[in-house]
This record gives structure tokens, sequence and C-alpha cells, in this order.
């Protein structure tokens, strides 16, 4: 099975990849679902409506049923989105009492930042800033707190004008971009592994190595294409080893042969099972 994203022009200064069609955006989800915080996330152009909800709960279902799932609404405070002093809780204490952020309940899964094309320079500032560390740190209302916040990010795009996209620092640090709006609403039902499939390809993830010839493949067409961002050719590779990872799980192969290997067609990077099964792959066309 082969991911195929056709590379075009995309709205916002930020660099990942349009995902045309039906099947490449459910592919597109069963890879989140392997590696989501390795992959960032995704940003999502499309209105609210069926398509957009279907293809997030495709992705929700091939998720751990323990990942938590976050909205961040657009006017967010920073109390809310970092953590800070719990009021209720501290009346009824009569002690400081901390209180989680979504960034913290976030950890291990995901979080959904609506009207991402208008969130401000402050929420993205500190979304960028916990996934680049791993962490939240909040130091307000007299409480200093540190917590993990490792999560991806599912940007729900609906701008209609070229200005009008989330900033260039989110998205620069996200996979995949799609665009459902020339979906239609009962076109959604793709195929897709299985959550037990994605499970297994989850768990198979770490024995996946990718070999020299990829890595330089990967910076070489960054090169080619004039991409200055180092995260590029990262998202890539940790996209290629998702497929590869899906393909060695599906022939049934658990060793530590499974390895992402360049693409027989030129540009790509693909999975040889040991046991010389299916392969799976991730053109070049990913930067």
């Amino acid at each position: 099975a082969q991911l195929r994203l056709r590379p075009r022009p995309l709205r916002g200064e930020g660099r990942g990849v349009a995902v045309e069609g039906v099947a490449a955006a459910v592919q597109a989800a069963a890879l989140l679902a392997v590696d989501p915080i390795g992959l960032g996330g995704a940003c999502l152009h499309a209105l609210p409506g069926p398509v957009r909800e279907g293809w997030l709960g495709l992705l929700r279902g091939l998720l751990p049923d323990a990942a938590p799932w976050r909205r961040v609404p657009l006017s967010v405070a920073d109390g809310r989105l970092l953590g800070g002093l719990d009021l209720a809780a501290t009346l009824a204490a009569g002690r400081p009492v901390a209180e989680r952020g979504l960034l913290a309940e976030a950890d291990g899964g995901v979080l959904l930042l609506a009207m991402a094309e208008r969130v401000t320079p402050n929420t993205a500032a500190h979304l960028t800033a916990a996934m680049d560390s791993g962490e939240v740190v909040a130091e307000r209302d007299g409480l200093a707190r540190r917590a993990a916040a490792r999560f991806a990010v599912l940007a729900l795009d609906e701008g209609l004008a070229p200005e009008e996209a989330p900033p260039a620092a989110l998205l620069d640090r996200l996979a995949f971009r799609l665009d459902l709006h020339p979906v239609a609403p009962r076109a959604m039902a793709g195929e897709s592994p299985g959550p037990a499939a994605i499970a297994a390809a989850r768990s198979l993830l770490p024995r996946i190595a990718a070999g020299d010839a990829v890595l330089e493949a990967l910076c070489g067409t960054a090169l080619a294409l004039g991409i200055g961002s180092l995260r590029a050719p990262v998202l890539a590779l940790r996209a290629a080893k998702a497929a590869s990872s899906i393909s060695c799980s599906a022939c049934g192969s658990g060793r530590s042969s499974c390895a992402a290997s360049p693409g027989s067609s030129g540009g790509g990077a693909s999975s040889a099972c040991g046991s010389g099964g299916a392969a799976a792959a991730v053109p070049a066309g990913l930067l």
C-alpha cells in the first residue's frame, strides 16, 4: 500500500503536506494514530460539517481509548491553557491549590485548536513551546508548576482568504496539511486499518530502522525543494517509519528486520519487511 501525497501551493508560510483525496486523508489519519506526538499533528482545512467530523471521528477511533482528547477554544485564557490557581479549591482548602491546564490534560493525546487561523500569537507561542519541550511550565498566581505535555495538535483551519491561515511557527511543527473542501460528505468512508492493526503498528514502531540512504534522500529532497526548515525531513522520516510499521504489522513480521528503505520509484521511502511481504511508501512529496 502507498500513501501518495501530491504537493501543491499552500495557504500560509508553514511547510507541510497538501493532502488531496479521501484515500490519502484516511491514510494520513492512520499514520497520525500510529505516532501522533512524533508527527506533531495536522492542519485540517475544512468548514464544520460531516466531512471534518468524519475525519476527526476516524482518527479518534484509531487512537488508544485512554488517549486524552481536548479542545482549545479560540478565546482560551492563559490560566486555562497553562494551569494556575484553582480559586474554588483554594477557598475550600484554605491554601493555594493548583489547577491543571489544557496542555497538561492533553499529555499523551490530542489537542483540537478551534479556528486555528485566528489563534493569537500568545496562544501559538505557548503551544509551540510545549510541543518543543514536551512539558508546560506555569509560573503564575504565586504558584510554580511543571507538568508533562506531550501531545499532537489538530489545527482546525476555517479560513477562506489566502491570508487567513494558522501561524507559520505552528504549521512548521505539523506533519500534514489536509484540505477536505472538495470532499463529498459521503466519501469519508475510505479504507483504513482497524484499531487492532494500528495498535500492533504502534507497538512495532520503536523497532523500525532507517538507513543512511533514506536520510540522505529526505534531506536531499528538502534541499532540492528549497526547504530551509530542518523539521521537514524529520517529520518525513517519522511518517515513513509509521507507514513501515503499518506495513510490517500487516504482513505479520514483528521482527526487528523491518526497516525503512528508499522507494524504487525514486525519491520515496519504503519499508521492507523481513518476511519479504508488503511494502509501504511515503514519497518525497511529503516534504
